[in-house]
């Protein structure tokens, strides 16, 4: 059974921040190299400080829409699989869990680094298949979001790192073992830098 999504928060923005702040605890508990932590550290006062005067839209959103949670029909159609994290919120969070490198690495058999050139033409594609005046809305936080999104998902895995298959009990051992491998590359200052390098 289908869950029904929940009330949207007042401003999803401030509420995903907040949802950085509580999580990025795990950032100094998973051993992560110095160098990544400071890394972190200016990413996330950069989210802090962000301002936007742009109105937020507010649209149905998938919240957990990591290419792993799709399926492709025999028309070439995505249907989205996992409901039950759907909410309102912001649309620009959806596209940006949908092609951070954090989610499009996430499943082994869908797993891809997408190309630059990529990313702005999945943004392409979602401008044209919505409403005109959503995606001139949803334009002026794309960039923004995508940071805020992406330490979301960091300080997650950062909190994996420290627990482990215990925050997923029902996950397949195989995938947990994958997972693992995940967070540890994910928060490499490598990584880090290549994936903040979007926004600099």
């Amino acid at each position: 059974m289908c869950k029904r999504a929940g009330p949207p928060p007042a401003d999803p923005v401030a509420a995903t921040l907040a949802q950085v702040e509580r999580q990025a605890v795990w950032f100094e508990r998973a051993g992560l190299a110095p160098e990544a932590l400071a890394l972190l550290g200016k990413e996330l006062e950069a989210a802090r400080v962000f301002r936007c005067a742009a109105p937020i839209p507010v649209t149905l959103v998938g919240s957990d829409v990591h290419p792993g949670n799709f399926l492709i029909d025999a028309a070439g159609k995505a249907w989205f699989t996992d409901l039950e994290k759907a909410q309102y919120g912001h649309p620009a969070i959806d596209l940006a869990h949908a092609s951070l490198y954090t989610s499009t690495m996430w499943e082994r058999e869908v797993a891809a680094v997408l190309a630059p050139d990529e990313v702005r033409a999945f943004h392409r594609a979602w401008e044209e298949a919505v409403p005109p005046a959503l995606a001139e809305a949803a334009r002026p936080w794309r960039r923004p979001l995508r940071r805020l999104t992406w330490l979301r998902t960091l300080s997650w895995m950062a909190r994996w790192r420290v627990e482990g298959a215990a925050l997923s009990p029902d996950m397949p051992e195989s995938l947990a073992t994958h997972m693992d491998a995940h967070a540890v590359d994910v928060l490499r200052p490598e990584i880090i830098r290549q994936v903040a390098a979007e926004w600099r």
